[in-house]
């Protein structure tokens, strides 16, 4: 009878092994209503408030990028009454407990912020790298009407000046249906001045490389970088909608011994990965009719498996990718070898609360996965509650969100 208990239990435990939430692997570190500014007075931010210049429930976080002590996040101006499109808040202190909803400060300053001739328009990415720049992937458009053409700004976090700027080609690299939603940057702390730069174009299924050192870019085609139109129908929460975005996540391998690297990606409207050298990414020279099969199929996550960002940790291997539908953020370990499909693929962590569409996921310098939801099909296509938190930032140690799960190191 003993046996039997005990044989019953292991079957029920086995049966209801939950699946992981964000309280088990994921540390909450922020949290968000509605964000607000840093505004020098109270009276300042009455004024912008009155002038429409400042309408709280129109911003949303769409990008996180930690760098020192400093979390950078991107706020697009998807509509009016965006006051600061770059913006920071400080990380607290290990026992501070009173600013998990932190105003945002303007990067580098107010008067960058506004639109004016090489100033911030609408910044949808950012990303610092090994050499203290921010690189900044700026729309041009405001209330989805193009200001400017898109462009690429790099500023050093350690003097908070402006140090690069590219402007966009207009129908070369450009055109109306374009919609740049990603950026990747591609440089090693030994070479800053050899930086390369992938923008995902998601509108216009195409990537565009940009080259630092000549101030240059150009084009990539592959019918890879297109959405999947099986897989274009989202539901989240109430708000069906459908989308035909393609080339989106991204995401860079350590130096292989050619001195390139792995690109990893995928279409947001997709459940498949591909990947290719960035030795073909970089040849603006290469007959693409001739290359079309280094583009490789890497697999599907499966059914309901559409993601976002991705990125790849170079310590560990391990390529962490927001899953969309599920509400959840997935691994895939690129250095066990193993097929890419569902059973090589892990789970970190799913919650329909606190993970509602998981916009973001980034790996810094030291080792820590970071990861932003803002549910913005909501703040699209309905209205964002301001009595629920809509905006979180979770962070882990890679190996504590890895473990236990198929991604872990062997």
């Amino acid at each position: 009878m003993t046996i039997l208990f005990l044989l019953l239990v292991f079957l029920v435990v086995i049966t209801f092994t939950p699946i992981p939430t964000t309280s088990s692997r994921l540390t909450e570190v922020f949290h968000w209503r509605q964000v607000d500014f840093a505004f020098a007075t109270d009276d300042d931010r009455r004024l912008a408030k009155a002038r429409g210049q400042f309408i709280p429930e129109n911003n949303l976080p769409v990008c996180v990028e930690k760098w020192h002590d400093r979390v950078f996040l991107a706020v697009p101006r998807y509509k009016k009454g965006v006051p600061a499109t770059l913006t920071y808040v400080n990380l607290p202190n290990t026992n501070d407990k009173t600013t998990t909803s932190p105003l945002l400060n303007p990067y580098p300053n107010w008067d960058s912020n506004l639109r004016e001739a090489r100033n911030l328009t609408s910044v949808v990415k950012i990303q610092s790298d090994p050499c203290d720049r921010l690189w900044v992937l700026d729309s041009g458009e405001v209330e989805d009407k193009r200001e400017k053409p898109p462009s690429i700004q790099v500023y050093d976090l350690r003097q908070h000046v402006q140090i690069g700027f590219f402007q966009l080609k207009e129908k070369t690299d450009y055109t109306e249906e374009s919609i740049f939603s990603n950026m990747m940057v591609d440089v090693t702390s030994a070479n800053c001045e050899d930086a390369y730069v992938y923008l995902a174009d998601s509108g216009h299924n195409h990537m565009v490389v940009y080259n630092y050192r000549s101030n240059d870019s150009h084009i990539i085609h592959h019918n890879y970088l297109h959405f999947d139109p099986l897989f274009g129908d989202f539901t989240m929460g109430d708000v069906n909608f459908q989308w035909q975005t393609g080339i989106y996540g991204m995401s860079l391998s350590p130096l292989t011994r050619d001195n390139f690297r792995v690109m990893y990606f995928h279409p947001l409207a997709s459940t498949m990965e591909f990947a290719v050298t960035t030795k073909v990414l970089q040849n603006r020279s290469l007959d693409f009719s001739r290359s079309n099969f280094d583009f490789k199929v890497m697999g599907s996550r499966g059914p309901g498996s559409q993601s976002a960002a991705s990125s790849l940790d170079e310590e560990t291997g391990v390529i962490f990718y927001s899953l969309l539908v599920r509400s959840g953020v997935g691994c895939w370990n690129t250095f066990r070898g193993e097929e890419y499909n569902e059973k090589s693929l892990g789970l970190v962590a799913e919650d329909n609360t606190t993970l509602n569409y998981p916009m973001d996921v980034r790996v810094d310098r030291n080792g820590i996965l970071w990861v932003l939801s803002n549910k913005l099909p909501a703040f699209l296509y309905s209205n964002l509650k301001p009595d629920e938190v809509n905006i979180r930032i979770f962070k882990s140690l890679v190996r504590n969100a890895i473990k236990g799960t198929v991604c872990d190191e062997m």
